[in-house]
């Protein structure tokens, strides 16, 4: 676990720099909102994901997440078939700000692409990246 200012990266976690973490089991990517970014977003008051069984390419918008400050287009960090999203979520949007690795993950995908996994940041990565993108966490 890499811990920076209040934010936690658990090591078994993949990341993007648009703020995605991805935790593989088997050929199964479950995909959510880094805490960093839940916080940012602040209140999150709604969120629209895809149907079960739509098939999207990485970089493919997904869906998209309402706050109290701002829309945001989610895009799919993998490519792969939705087999799974998180009900609780869309009943409950809060949940990405409180629980954002636990009981807010967003959808569960079957990895089309297993190689798309290497080029993901690793916790370490994500840290340092955040830490040049912004001056107060440096």
């Amino acid at each position: 676990m890499v811990n920076i200012d209040k934010y936690s990266f658990p090591d078994q976690i993949k990341y993007t720099e648009n703020h995605f973490w991805i935790l593989l089991k088997d050929n199964i990517a479950t995909v959510g909102i880094t805490e960093y970014a839940a916080n940012e977003t602040t209140e999150i008051m709604y969120i629209e994901l895809p149907e079960i069984n739509k098939l999207v390419k990485k970089d493919e918008e997904i869906g998209l997440m309402e706050s109290i400050k701002t829309a945001i287009a989610l895009y799919s960090p993998v490519s792969g078939k939705i087999v799974d999203v998180n009900e609780n979520v869309l009943n409950d949007p809060s949940l990405i700000n409180t629980s954002s690795y636990d009981k807010g993950w967003l959808l569960k995908l079957q990895l089309e692409n297993r190689d798309e996994i290497q080029n993901l940041l690793s916790n370490e990565k994500y840290v340092n990246y955040l830490k040049s993108e912004l001056s107060y966490l440096a």
